[in-house]
């Protein structure tokens, strides 16, 4: 479900590399300050994608600024500071994350469901939380769970109809899918428009391709 999305280095600037990193130092920082040391533990490259991506959208000055890390405990690291972008994508991963947990529970094998059991109760803990802080993008994450799930007990082996959302008309859907379902979803200008047909071809190729 996650990791996918790895950014191809060899085609970088440095200086561009250095802002990947920050924003990677940065969102990690940002999920221990948020939901604690667990959350680190749901760091990965599709949600630094996400925050650059709204990072970009909001057209803001982004501040960064040099600091250890407990990775890198001896040596200053350049971090992207607090913004809110970073904070929307901590509460994606905390809700996402409890999803993929639930759904490994459901179709994995012994081993990795025991795990799974472990780890469980902390990520409902930080869902919870995740719901305080973004309730209307919860219920609209938990409508979309609710048709995967649907959807893989019929046995849909339609990648386009399992990244659609809310399709009670095959012809007026709304596009949907993962991580797509943030601040733009309740704008309705043509910039919108594109910004959700983006997610849309986004999570139905990397992610229903694999």
């Amino acid at each position: 479900m996650f990791g996918y999305i790895k950014p191809f280095k060899a085609e970088l600037k440095v200086k561009e590399w250095e802002a990947y990193q920050g924003i990677y130092c940065g969102l990690c920082k940002q999920l221990a300050q948020r939901y604690g040391l667990f959350a680190r533990m749901t760091l990965n490259y599709d949600f630094v994608f996400l925050a650059m991506m709204d990072m970009a959208l909001r057209e803001q000055r982004i501040h960064f600024c040099q600091c250890n890390c407990i990775t890198h405990p001896f040596k200053k690291r350049t971090c992207c500071q607090s913004n809110q972008s970073l904070e929307l994508c901590c509460d994606i991963a905390m809700l996402l994350t409890c999803y993929k947990l639930e759904d490994d529970l459901a179709d994995e094998g012994l081993l990795r469901r025991t795990a799974v059991r472990l780890v469980l109760p902390f990520a409902r803990r930080d869902r919870k939380k995740a719901a305080q802080y973004r309730p209307q993008l919860a219920e609209q994450m938990q409508q979309l769970m609710q048709q995967q799930n649907r959807l893989e007990q019929e046995g849909c082996a339609q990648v386009d109809l399992a990244a659609l959302w809310n399709c009670q008309e095959r012809n007026s859907c709304r596009y949907s899918y993962g991580t797509s379902v943030f601040y733009y979803s309740d704008r309705n200008d043509d910039g919108s428009v594109c910004i959700k047909y983006s997610w849309f071809l986004c999570g139905s190729r990397i992610y229903g391709w694999k």
